[in-house]
């Protein structure tokens, strides 16, 4: 579709009553966007990719508590951190979006491929455990919301606010989201971190994955995924400044200094570069003044993870 058809009726669905419009935005996705042909897949290997950070620092997920940032519709990095072992998942999300009939679509397609879900996942789960827990969620896949939640040890708070959370300090393990930052107002992304730094334990950790990419150039491949970085940010905000499209735009740097301004010194690992954005970007493409200093590598950069430990070696932080 192309992008400016989509900003429009974006922009449409976005001035009706929040909850009309969020009905209509999910049947107008299941209809003619993502959601038409689902996959847990592609949540899954982020949640494999997860595990795979965890044992670069000879962490695991078996017996930890993560808070997710950010539930969405769907429900697919905390089951993977369940099959991992993960003792219970909090996510939160600013909008109760969750969908049972989605977590039911995703369970059958695991059901049917479990080979495949052992495939991507035995090199960092006990083989033990993770067929003891894809036999549990087999067992489970026909019960009602609640009940599965109940299953997998998921607490879901919806609506709720991520940079004020109902839970005690330094009783989460792991700080992680997928795909949601970006989402999020600067100052209130600074604000989800900080809260997130109370909430962890003194040995936990941030990991986050951050996708940096024009989400229109998504669905219209007749334009790069820095197409965004054109505009002014009065010119995006008149595209995309709705609770559907919203992108903050921040470039990769832009976290690492958030996460620094905050004592957090992130690593950025796995970060992939647009080789065609690049090539636009030194044929002249045209950048708004805010990108025009970065480095092509830093504004072709489309996604990258995000890890920080919750405190920095060394320096102790006062009880709360």
């Amino acid at each position: 579709m192309h992008w400016k058809l989509k900003s429009t009726i974006q922009r449409w669905i976005a001035r009706l009553p929040r909850r009309v419009g969020s009905a209509a935005y999910y049947l107008l996705q299941r209809r003619l966007g993502s959601l038409r042909r689902i996959s847990p897949l592609g949540r899954l290997e982020v949640g494999a990719a997860l595990l795979g950070h965890l044992a670069d620092r000879a962490r695991t997920a078996r017996g930890a508590t993560f808070l997710e940032v950010g539930t969405g519709w769907r429900l697919n990095v905390p089951i993977a951190l369940w099959l991992a072992g993960a003792e219970e998942i909090v996510t939160v999300d600013l909008n109760r979006y969750l969908k049972p009939r989605l977590v039911r679509e995703d369970l059958d397609w695991i059901a049917r491929r479990r080979e495949c879900v052992v495939d991507l996942l035995r090199r960092h789960v006990d083989a033990g455990l993770l067929n003891d827990r894809l036999d549990r969620l087999a067992a489970a896949r026909r019960r009602d919301l609640a009940g599965l939640l109940e299953v997998l040890r998921i607490r879901y708070l919806a609506p709720a606010d991520a940079s004020r959370l109902p839970l005690p300090s330094r009783t989460v393990d792991f700080h992680v989201s997928c795909t949601v930052l970006e989402h999020v107002p600067p100052p209130e992304v600074t604000s989800i971190l900080a809260e997130g730094r109370r909430v962890l334990k003194r040995n936990g950790m941030f990991l986050h994955y951050v996708d940096f990419s024009d989400h229109f150039a998504q669905g219209d491949p007749g334009i790069p995924s820095i197409h965004f970085l054109r505009f002014s940010e009065g010119a995006w905000q008149r595209h995309a400044g709705n609770r559907f499209m919203y992108h903050n735009r921040m470039r990769v740097d832009d976290y690492g200094r958030l996460f620094r301004e905050l004592g957090l010194p992130a690593e950025v690992l796995a970060p992939r570069v647009d080789p065609e954005a690049v090539r636009e970007i030194r044929k002249g493409f045209p950048l708004d003044p805010r990108f025009a200093l970065n480095d092509p590598e830093t504004n072709a950069t489309t996604d990258a993870w995000l890890v920080a430990p919750a405190q920095t070696p060394g320096v102790r932080r006062r009880a709360a």
